[in-house]
């Protein structure tokens, strides 16, 4: 292990110990982040784009995103906040053609991968709530603000698309508003290949805003550890 990957790792060693210190049922909900209308409307492109690398990162990271999020109802309640704006959605749908690959092909393979991800998730599971979001940042949205006010819940736990955009601007908006922010990371999707160095970057400026980074199994271990002690 080089000293980038040893400083990844107390980041992520911080973030548990963080979110152990902070987690308390009913204080805190999981934001799935432009997981689109996955949840909203079977009818839209469950693979967001053309591009199928793309496409099956999105597929892996969905289902253990939903195997997650399963198992920790209804300790972590979970809000799905998608864009409402046409030409964002229009551009998501863009169908490139990868090399190697004709029309048909890509369509055919790009049709296999949709049916794959609504198998996994196609409907919004009781008790969840859908959030629409006029930009980049899901705390702009005026119906999700609301509901933080009433709710009370003060530590929200991120996942979705894309790591460096969405899910980013959200992170910091979060942060803006004095919530208790964590990005489950391998619960996020990027649109290409980074180095260690470029994700060490990440941490260290989600940090300097408060903004804790963390993965799902540890997340799953504090949130199942604080309901046994709660029981």
């Amino acid at each position: 292990m080089n000293q980038t990957e040893r400083t990844i790792q107390q980041i992520f060693e911080r973030g548990a110990q963080a979110l152990e210190a902070m987690f308390r049922p009913g204080r805190a909900l999981h934001l799935g982040i432009d997981w689109q209308k996955l949840y909203c409307d079977p009818g839209f492109a469950a693979s967001q784009c053309g591009d199928l690398k793309r496409t099956q990162k999105i597929l892996t990271t969905l289902a253990r995103m939903d195997q997650t999020v399963a198992e920790l109802r209804p300790l972590l309640p979970t809000c799905w906040i998608y864009h409402d704006v046409p030409l964002h959605q229009s551009l998501l749908l863009d169908e490139r053609i990868l090399d190697g690959l004709g029309v048909e092909q890509a369509r055919r393979k790009l049709d296999e991968l949709r049916a794959e991800a609504h198998h996994i998730c196609a409907t919004v599971r009781p008790g969840d709530r859908c959030f629409p979001k006029p930009g980049y940042d899901a705390y702009q949205s005026r119906e999700l603000q609301d509901y933080l006010a009433q709710s009370g819940m003060t530590v929200h736990l991120i996942s979705g698309l894309v790591r460096n955009d969405c899910v980013r601007k959200s992170e910091k908006g979060g942060a803006a508003r004095g919530y208790q922010m964590f990005v489950i990371e391998d619960l996020t999707v990027n649109d290409y290949e980074y180095t260690d160095e470029f994700y060490l970057g990440l941490y260290i400026e989600a940090n300097r805003r408060g903004t804790h980074c963390v993965r799902a199994d540890d997340v799953k271990r504090i949130i199942n550890k604080a309901q046994g002690l709660s029981v």
